[in-house]
């Protein structure tokens, strides 16, 4: 029976790796996210190749799937095995350039890849894994905001997950680290029927109800700041974003610490706007926010 290897999505504390495992459960590695190291189980084992190539290859297929958890045959992800030679008494065809005889399928699969240079060097995998799609390669379903997020990576940014703010709980869901300052970003779900929100300065509705999404995240990219200031030793400001699925009306201006932002505006809204802190400075504060320590802070001032 055919191994099977089962991949799944870990991000906490500012952390995002693919644990991939066999169908037993038995773990085989993982592929950091954010740095793109892999790292292999000392006893782990695949059938047919080396566990590092079946992981690297099992992370590169989830990214393009794009879903929760990825079930997939080890042969999926593994190169094919050599031909074995042929023997010595066998005629051989001749010519320039002549090889064995291949099979219909065979001819058919190298013809469909012959126009498609692959990379080389050692980075390959790991510019695989920061581009998880190719240019011009269909997408199965639309894009999460996470996923979109994620690209802001190759403009320069630093990009967080599932963020603890407090010990009640409180996680930001996306914290973002930029040229123009860092963010925490919160998704309102999607309702069934349209929604129309308002904005009216500090308050926010739809379709007339007052919503407490606005004042939340307020509060929670206050938290956010005072732990980083605390950490970084320096001001921090944290501009909550929220996101909304929806048209958004602004009868005024809400303040500088939150804003409301469509759906089909992020990432892009992030990368218009000016920049104000230097890539050595975005470095050093990304490097920060990784740290658990930084969270784990009860107090600050």
């Amino acid at each position: 029976m055919e191994q099977a290897l089962i991949v799944r999505r870990w991000r906490r504390y500012g952390a995002d790796r693919l644990y991939v495992t066999a169908e037993t459960g038995a773990p085989l590695g993982s592929v950091d996210l954010a740095t793109g190291a892999v790292a292999v189980e000392p006893d782990a084992a695949v059938e047919g190749s080396g566990v590092e190539e079946a992981v690297r290859g099992a992370a590169q297929a989830y990214l393009r799937a794009d879903v929760p958890e990825l079930v997939l045959p080890a042969s999926a992800v593994l190169p094919p095995e050599e031909p074995e030679p042929l023997p010595v008494a066998q005629e051989r065809p001749r010519g320039r350039r002549a090889r064995p005889a291949e099979s219909d399928e065979m001819l058919h699969a190298a013809g469909s890849d012959a126009g498609r240079a692959e990379p080389r060097g050692r980075h390959r995998a790991v510019d695989s894994l920061v581009s998880p799609r190719e240019d011009g390669e269909p997408r199965g379903m639309a894009e999460s905001l996470c996923d979109r997020l994620d690209r802001l990576v190759l403009a320069g940014w630093h990009v967080l997950h599932d963020v603890p703010v407090g010990r009640q709980g409180t996680v930001v869901g996306h914290l973002l680290v930029g040229p123009p300052g860092a963010f925490a970003v919160a998704e309102r779900p999607a309702a069934a029927a349209p929604q129309r929100f308002a904005v009216d300065g500090r308050s926010l509705s739809a379709d007339g109800v007052a919503l407490s999404d606005l004042r939340d995240l307020r509060l929670t990219a206050a938290r956010a700041g005072s732990l980083l200031r605390t950490a970084v030793g320096s001001p921090v400001a944290v501009r909550g974003v929220l996101v909304v699925h929806g048209e958004i009306e602004v009868l005024r201006p809400s303040p500088y610490e939150a804003m409301v932002v469509a759906d089909e505006q992020a990432p892009d809204v992030f990368t218009a706007m000016p920049g104000h802190w230097t890539p050595g400075r975005v470095d050093a504060v990304a490097a920060i926010a990784r740290r658990r320590s930084t969270w784990a802070l009860t107090w600050a001032v």
